[in-house]
């Protein structure tokens, strides 16, 4: 059995969490840890099949309404993007690293989408 990760992200997150944590010593950490990020290149997409795209999942998930203007039609709201992808380089056997299942990865070690995130203002489009 392998394990698969499913990264989520945070747009203001610095750590991803992967998978159920089990006990392991620190020697079966750094062995996973390097085995599975000493030679992970954050410069290509994390899938097998290169010809094959990367699945990613968004959602905006709104945190309050700052302005609502109903003269003027126009709302402004706070809220983050949470994004979902499968990360095929990312996995391993559990019962090679003593029951491990989860990997805490500094975000700005593991490859990320580019994302160009879109707003409408006054039917201009504007790149933010």
């Amino acid at each position: 059995m392998s394990v698969s990760i499913l990264c989520t992200v945070f747009l203001l997150a610095t750590l991803v969490h992967v998978s159920l944590q089990v006990d392991a010593d620190i020697a079966t950490m750094k062995r996973l840890y390097g085995d599975k990020l000493d030679d992970y290149d954050t410069r290509i997409r994390p899938i097998n099949n290169q010809s094959r795209h990367v699945a990613i999942n968004t959602k905006f998930v709104p945190q309050s309404l700052l302005e609502f203007d109903t003269s003027e039609q126009k709302f402004s709201m706070l809220g983050y993007y949470k994004i979902h992808w499968m990360d095929e380089v990312l996995t391993w056997d559990p019962a090679g690293y003593d029951g491990v299942k989860e990997l805490k990865v500094p975000i700005n070690e593991m490859w990320r989408p580019s994302l160009i995130i879109l707003k409408v203002t006054f039917s201009r489009l504007l790149v933010i």
